[in-house]
């Protein structure tokens, strides 16, 4: 899409292509997903893709980024969410509750990025307000899941016998 040359892509077709790649992706992967699930995803490909580009800057919309699972993409971050909550629902099934959960220091390394990064959220919200930038809000919130991730690769989580 370029307004100076007179190419214009309709928001409709826009979407509808963002839908199709998904579902050839679920379909490549022998997943099934509703339309309810699809709407949401296709959304927070656009979403976040449009939303992560600093004001100052042209949107260049890449499809096959925008729709990857890995790397910075609103399905890489829904995804991240996902195992997240997975994480907390099986603490609350163990009979646990997160009001009883202690911070204590960092054993590894991994867990130690993963403190720093959300301590950092406070700072970084008030730069994106005054900034009016809500690419660095994406950006953090990319860079937790990216700790939150390498965390979870290297830690049993529930299987932690030190709680």
């Amino acid at each position: 899409m370029s307004t100076s040359t007179g190419t214009v892509v309709l928001v409709t077709d826009f979407m509808k292509a963002v839908r199709e790649t998904l579902i050839k992706e679920f379909e490549a992967r022998n997943s099934e997903i509703s339309e309810e699930k699809l709407n949401i995803l296709v959304n927070a490909c656009i979403k976040f893709t449009m939303l992560n580009v600093s004001k100052n800057k042209i949107v260049n919309f890449n499809l096959k980024n925008a729709t990857s699972f890995t790397g910075e993409s609103g399905m890489y971050i829904l995804y991240s969410i996902v195992r997240m909550k997975s994480i907390l629902n099986k603490y609350k099934e163990a009979g646990k509750s997160a009001d009883s959960a202690k911070i204590l220091p960092a054993h590894s390394e991994s867990e130690k990025a993963l403190m720093i990064e959300i301590g950092k959220f406070n700072g970084m919200m008030e730069s994106a307000f005054e900034d009016i930038a809500p690419h660095k809000v994406c950006s953090y919130i990319y860079d937790l899941a990216n700790a939150f991730n390498h965390f979870y690769h290297e830690t049993k989580i529930m299987a932690e016998e030190d709680q």
